[in-house]
Formats: structure tokens, C-alpha cells, sequence
């Protein structure tokens, strides 16, 4: 999982006991989108984040999960295969929404403070170490690159200005997250240069799209990106230790409202 903002981290830095300061963390980091649908959570990476031991932070988790915000699936509760037929059902509805999304930001607008976040989130992706390659060993750093393109899209699915969309895309992407394989990408080519090649320059013509508010054209990059990483998905691997969002229960992030 990535690292919790500084603002979240200190928004309840004061508050004791340790459960409750850690509790009302995670519920804002829930709230927030800063903990996706469907992201994998550490018990170690979040105590080391948090500064606090495991007791306390069991103790938060399981007050979150009595709310209904999530649920953590046991390994034999995750399915462990997802038909072709199914995934690809799945990747032709997740290019529909998002390229939907990509429309309405186009359409609506997007503040210049919005474009520099998506900007920046690009040039990261081009600027990705060329010495990372796809194998196990780079698993941290494959991931990390993997949650940069995934916070290009969802907030760009945010700033659709569409709370039911948004959650609609966020719910499908982590599907396809439980399912995907971290190595299946194109094997000429290196992470570095599949984002440099590929990725960015077309998140480069969608940004400059919705820039000029053309809502067809933003429409039509989004869709061929999603496309474009149809192939990735396929080489399904058992995840289990994903945590599911309970559906009754979804929490929406604020921002998904008004940007």
C-alpha cells in the first residue's frame, strides 16, 4: 500500500488513546480515498506508518470493520480464477466508465491546481527507474508505479464530478487489481519504457483534452488507454489478502461530490 499523506497523519496526531487516534485516521484515509477498494493492506507496513504497535491498531480495524466500511477477506474466501469471458466483460465495462469520466472532467472543467497534480503524477510515471524489470524482486517498486497510474485514473474519475461513477470505476479497478498479475506486461519491454512509450504520452494528449475542454476527444484518449492495458490483466494470480469495500456500506469520498 502507498504511504498516507503528512495532513492525514497529523490531523489526529493529539488524539488518545492510540486505537481511537489510529481509528479516526484510517476512517479519513477510508473517507479520503488515500485506502483504495481493493488495495492490500500490512498490518506492519500500517503500524510502522502509524508509529503504533499491532494491539491498538487490531483494535481500530476491527471497530472500522463493525461500521461497515470494510471487510478483510480470508484467503479462502477470495476467488482464486476469473474466467477470460468475465475479465474481459470487466475491461470493456471499466473503458465505458472511465471514458465517460474523462468526458464529464472535460466537459465541467478542471481548476489549473487539479492539472498540475495530474501533470505531476505523469512526469513521475516517465521518470520511472530504468533498472526496475518484472520480477519478484522489484515487487515494491512494480507496485508503486502500478498506484501511480492507478491515482492518475481515479482522480480523474473524481474530477467527473459523479460520485456514483467514480465509485463505480473504483469498485471495477480493484477487481481487476485482486486478479492482475504484477509481471504481465509486455515482455520487450521494461516498466520504465512501457509507461515512458506507451502511458504517458497518451495521458499527455487526454490532460491537453480536457485542457481545451473537448469532451470527445478526452473521451476518445481515455478509452484507447484502457485498451491499451486490456493485455495486462490477463495472467490472473491469487491475491488474498485484499480488502473489499462491504457494498451496503460503501463510504464515498467527499471530493468525489465537488472537486
Amino acid at each position: 500500500m502507498k504511504q498516507l499523506s503528512e495532513e492525514t497523519l497529523r490531523a489526529f496526531a493529539q488524539v488518545k488513546p492510540a486505537y481511537n487516534r489510529i481509528y479516526l485516521t484510517l476512517r479519513r484515509a477510508l473517507l479520503e480515498g488515500e485506502i483504495l477498494p481493493g488495495e492490500k493492506l500490512s498490518e506492519e507496513a500500517l503500524a510502522l506508518q502509524l508509529g503504533t504497535s499491532r494491539t491498538p491498531l487490531r483494535r481500530a480495524l476491527e471497530k472500522l470493520k463493525q461500521e461497515g466500511l470494510f471487510a478483510i477477506k480470508s484467503p479462502e474466501q477470495v476467488p482464486a480464477h476469473i474466467s477470460r469471458r468475465d475479465m474481459n466483460s470487466l475491461l470493456d465495462f471499466d473503458a465505458l466508465l472511465e471514458s465517460h469520466a474523462a468526458f464529464l472532467a472535460a466537459q465541467n472543467g478542471v481548476s489549473e491546481e487539479y492539472m498540475d497534480t495530474l501533470r505531476e503524477i505523469n512526469e513521475n510515471l516517465r521518470n520511472l527507474d530504468p533498472s526496475i524489470r518484472y520480477d519478484s524482486r522489484y515487487e515494491k517498486d512494480l507496485v508503486g508505479a502500478r498506484d501511480l497510474h492507478l491515482q492518475f485514473h481515479l482522480l480523474i474519475a473524481r474530477l467527473s464530478r459523479n460520485k456514483y461513477l467514480y465509485q463505480s470505476i473504483a469498485d471495477v479497478r480493484s477487481k481487476l487489481r485482486q486478479y492482475s498479475s504484477l509481471d504481465a506486461f509486455p515482455a520487450d519491454q521494461t516498466p520504465a519504457e512501457y509507461y515512458r512509450r506507451t502511458v504517458v504520452p497518451c495521458h499527455e494528449e487526454l490532460l491537453h483534452a480536457i485542457e481545451q475542454r473537448d469532451p470527445q476527444t478526452a473521451q476518445a484518449w481515455m478509452y484507447t488507454d484502457a485498451i491499451r492495458s486490456r493485455s495486462r490483466y490477463f495472467n490472473s494470480y491469487k491475491n488474498p489478502y485484499v480488502v473489499q469495500r462491504v457494498s451496503k456500506h460503501t463510504a464515498v469520498p467527499r471530493e468525489a461530490e465537488e472537486p
